[in-house]
């Protein structure tokens, strides 16, 4: 009897009670404190799935305001490097030296919005206690309208960086009108094939290098996991804690295998699209060659230029990805190495 009473005590609603004796009509209800409250609660559960949304918008709009800003950033980096390369004396031609200003202006606002929004979502979202009972009407309103401004703001960005793009991309068909500008531009871009591929080269071979010493490292996991099979063959009661100790260190050695092979694939994808790259620029410096002597020669050479620069596009994606892998290969190995550290060090006591 005590145990039925219990469970009922568990799971009967607090709101009330009704307890039904034959017909309905006779029923009688036992009153607790929130009795009739139902509405209330209603209200505050909807007050703060009210403000868990504007929170998230919030949330959303700083990260696309602060990949705006970025992705604004590179485009004006990109039209101030056209604007060197068809400008004369290697200035930057007035159309886009003015689009760029406008869209520097355009990041730095979307940047500073954001970050200010950011900080006002986290003190919005410290009253979230008690169904953000202390988040008022004007709380609401105001990370409402930031929340407008900061998606403003992006936008302006956005549409800032396209305009910036444009003008350089104008700026450039002028420049290949005519010989001299061609020429320029010609010179311009295999010098960038240049550069990059001698940092290609640099990378690839700190990669491949940081690659061996991962397996030289997973060579001393090997040797430490045998160590470990001699304690567990002689352990009693600590078998188990040697057998997840050697599992954890094995499996250690199998992220950074993994980590290592992945960056052995993004060395040969970027070695690939380098050379194809070192192809494209080849052919526009046998054009800017024959253009010495015949300044006609750089002319029409429109569709070269703009595959090069595709060919520098793909490499330069893979060279991030490579750096990408990198990273998490060297994360890998920091941890496989204190454990080996860690291994050693209780096998020695």
């Amino acid at each position: 009897m005590k145990s039925s009473v219990l469970a009922i005590l568990l799971v009967a609603p607090a709101l009330a009670l009704v307890v039904h004796r034959g017909d309905p009509a006779d029923s009688k209800t036992i009153k607790g404190d929130d009795c009739g409250n139902v509405k209330q609660i209603n209200a505050k559960w909807a007050k703060s799935k009210k403000v868990g949304g504007l929170a998230g918008s919030a949330k959303a709009a700083v990260m696309s305001a602060e990949l705006a800003a970025k992705n604004t950033e590179d485009a004006v980096k990109r039209a101030k490097a056209i604007g060197k390369q068809v400008g004369l004396k290697d200035e930057i031609p007035k159309a886009i030296e003015s689009a760029t200003k406008v869209a520097e202006a355009a990041a730095k606002k979307a940047s500073k919005a954001a970050s200010k929004l950011d900080t006002a979502t986290d003190t919005f979202k410290g009253k979230f206690d008690d169904f953000a009972k202390k988040v008022s009407d004007d709380d609401m309103v105001k990370i409402k309208k930031d929340t407008e401004a900061v998606n403003v703001a992006a936008q302006d960005a956005i549409e800032a960086a396209e305009r910036s793009l444009e003008k350089a991309a104008d700026e450039k068909k002028k420049a290949m009108k005519s010989s001299d500008g061609a020429l320029k531009l010609i010179k311009g871009t295999v010098a960038d094939t240049d550069k990059l591929s001698k940092t290609v080269g640099e990378v690839a071979q700190r990669s491949t290098q940081a690659v061996k010493d991962v397996i030289a490292l997973t060579g001393k996991s090997k040797d430490a996991a045998k160590k470990i099979d001699g304690k567990i063959k002689k352990a009693k009661e600590q078998k188990p804690v040697w057998e997840a100790y050697k599992s954890d260190l094995e499996g250690r050695q199998k992220a950074a295998e993994a980590s290592a092979k992945a960056v052995e694939g993004a060395v040969k994808d970027l070695k690939k699209s380098d050379k194809a790259m070192d192809g494209k620029a080849a052919s526009l410096k046998d054009v800017a060659d024959k253009a010495q002597s015949a300044p006609n020669a750089a002319l029409g050479q429109a569709k070269n230029i703009d595959d090069t620069e595709a060919a520098m596009s793909k490499t330069k994606s893979d060279l991030e990805h490579l750096k990408m892998k990198v990273g998490t290969m060297m994360k890998d190995s920091d941890r496989l190495t204190d454990k080996i550290a860690d291994t050693n060090k209780r096998l020695s006591k």
